[in-house]
């Protein structure tokens, strides 16, 4: 039969402090305080030996707590041996040994809107959530207070939601975090986090919904690593970054946060971050293999002093020390970071990213060549502008520094403070500050990457090594603002190889900066071209908004690519391995798409990002490939 734990008082029993370890012996150590509570004093009214399973239900003001057969009362003083519950109105504990339970499962349902569950338990167990709502303002709502593994599994419509302006989180554990199951969770931190994990998180399915509000605060973080194998996440961060005065340092917003490792196998990933200096998601080391992951920033940055956090779409490393990489070898990823300056902060980033290749207008022609050049306008496009002379020089890559005005507000796209590796998968980025930036290499082996920095670099390494930009394989479609940004930048040009794949980029000079013009600039070297690829640099051309296409003499497509704004001044690789050195090749804008592309990236809408093969009228321009630049 099942008993119910009914909430009376045992005079004498406040236990205060206590903390969930095990001693020598296996049992559970409740005496040490633990600082991470802000209330872990609790009053023992019911002591029992605990069967498999457990439920918690909420009704309003009040909760109750069941168990199976062989749910009975003990006696006695509190030893960290015994299993025992404490009610109060709707704020349920519960204190389970693991010497007398294997296979714990812990069932809640009902609702409260001012309840919490707070739970000692020595090793790993299972809790249902199951249609239950708990709210609270002096409590955290979800409170697991062991190192063990809690296995949380969804069904129906589950929220958290803490109101407080004191509160840590809305869900907390010292340990390990796991969801499962087929039902949803929506998560509200208005203080600080959402959902907090000393430990490591997975998500294996289920739908989670985070919303913070409070400085510093992320919806998601883990001291551990974060997996995410599937389910779909929908973080929402409002709050800005702030200054921690126990730390002495800034500590950022954000919608996922690892201090290890975030792993993407799966699912559906939305981040939108609002706050000054917030980041989309923030680790040490990033790799994804599969999943579709949309990121969007629309905060500046946010200073202390000396001090400078600035909002990021996906980072990894810190700047105290070089670690931190990313690696994708698949799936989908669209990033949008605003900076605080444009009016895209209120778009959706991936179906603004994906309808970018029809917006423009699909046409003009290529203007001529040399400064100032100007093409003619057609089809909706927008024409060459006439040129003029501006000095180029380069601009370097952008950490956490203090931005020098509105138009650095170091809100980058992707950065890492180590190393990018891309071995595959679909990447569009717009940032206001570099698109994609690596404090040491970045290497490109396969994939289709587009990269605009709208008012800086559009692909960025600060390596000083051979090899500090390489492309082996993929498509590569890099744009940055006017001089002195560079579509594809490097200190020194002559570290950068392209040994494969297909390369395309405009900018306002290219070189590690320039002279006058914003030509080739004072870094020493050009790139240098893997064997079979071939390719030219155009040099102070003028390029319109929409569609750029490469053919041979016979209007077959070698690419054809989106550009996203006009320059009249403009720097460009060309480089593929379907291209034959000493061929001449024909360039520019064009209003038409290949019908029968071989290969294509598109987007849902009439165009995409990038096609090859097919045929589409030659354009006027024309170079001969060569097998340097």
């Amino acid at each position: 039969m099942k008993k119910v734990l009914y909430a009376f008082a045992m005079a004498g029993m406040l236990l205060g402090a206590f903390s969930c370890r095990k001693d020598a012996t296996g049992t559970i150590d409740y005496s040490s305080s633990d600082s991470d509570d802000d209330d872990d004093s609790v009053e023992i009214v019911s002591y029992y030996s605990a069967s498999s399973e457990i439920t918690v239900t909420y009704n309003g003001s009040s909760a109750t707590v069941t168990g199976t057969d062989g749910l009975s009362y003990s006696s006695g003083s509190k030893t960290g041996t015994d299993n025992w519950a404490s009610v109060s109105g709707a704020d349920v504990v519960l204190g389970i040994d693991s010497v007398s339970v294997s296979g714990l499962v812990i069932n809640v349902t009902g609702s409260t809107t001012a309840g919490s569950l707070k739970i000692y338990n020595g090793e790993n167990f299972s809790l249902k959530l199951n249609g239950a709502s708990i709210a609270s303002s002096g409590n955290i709502p979800l409170n697991i207070r062991c190192t063990s593994t809690c296995n949380i599994t969804l069904t129906g419509t589950n929220s958290l939601k803490e109101s407080s302006s004191s509160l840590k989180a809305a869900l907390f554990t010292k340990g390990n975090l796991n969801f499962a199951g087929s039902g949803s969770l929506n998560v509200t931190g208005n203080n600080k986090h959402g959902i907090s994990a000393k430990g490591a998180i997975t998500v294996g399915n289920g739908t989670i919904t985070g919303t913070t509000a409070g400085g510093g605060g992320k919806c998601m973080r883990a001291g551990g690593n974060i997996t995410i194998n599937g389910g779909t996440l929908t973080l929402t961060c409002n709050g800005s970054s702030a200054y921690d005065s126990d730390e002495a340092d800034i500590t950022s917003a954000g919608c996922l946060k690892s201090d290890a490792t975030i792993t993407i196998a799966g699912g559906t990933i939305t981040c939108t971050a609002t706050g000054a200096g917030a980041k989309g998601i923030r680790c040490e080391d990033f790799k994804m293999t599969d999943g579709d992951v949309s990121i969007k920033t629309t905060g500046s940055y946010y200073s202390y002093g000396s001090e400078v956090s600035s909002a990021k779409g996906l980072k990894a490393g810190t700047k105290e020390s070089s670690t931190g990489t990313i690696v994708i070898d698949g799936g989908e990823l669209y990033i949008l970071t605003t900076g605080g300056n444009n009016s895209t902060s209120t778009v959706d980033t991936r179906a603004y990213l994906t309808s970018l290749t029809k917006a423009p207008g699909q046409g003009g022609n290529q203007g001529g060549g040399g400064q100032g050049g100007g093409g003619n306008q057609g089809g909706g496009g927008f024409p060459g502008n006439g040129g003029g002379n501006n000095p180029g020089g380069d601009n370097g890559g952008h950490g956490d520094t203090q931005p020098s005005g509105s138009s650095e507000s170091g809100a980058e796209g992707m950065e890492s403070k180590n190393t990018i590796t891309i071995n595959g998968g679909y990447i569009a980025i717009q940032a206001d500050d570099d698109a994609i930036n690596a404090a040491n290499k970045i290497t490109i082996n396969g994939g289709y990457v587009y990269a605009y920095g709208v008012n800086n670099d559009g692909i960025d390494s600060n390596g000083t090594s051979s090899g500090a930009i390489t492309i082996n394989g993929g498509v590569v479609m890099a744009h940055s603002t006017s001089s002195p940004e560079e579509g594809i930048d490097c200190d020194d040009m002559g570290l950068v190889q392209f040994n494969g794949g297909t390369i395309f980029s405009t900018g306002g000079a290219m070189g590690g900066g320039g002279g006058m013009g914003g030509g080739m600039g004072g870094g020493s070297g050009s790139p240098s071209l893997g064997s079979g690829m071939a390719g030219t640099y155009l040099s102070n051309t003028s390029v319109s908004a929409g569609y750029f296409a490469v053919t041979d003499a016979s209007g077959n497509v070698i690419m054809e690519c989106y550009v996203p704004r006009a320059m009249s001044q403009n720097y460009s690789y060309i480089v593929s391995k379907n291209m034959s050195s000493g061929s001449t090749y024909y360039y520019g804008a064009t209003s038409s798409t290949p019908s029968s592309a071989s290969d294509s990236w598109t987007t849902g809408y009439s165009y995409g990002y990038y096609y090859y093969g097919g045929s589409i009228s030659k354009p006027s321009g024309s170079f001969t490939a060569s097998s340097s630049l």
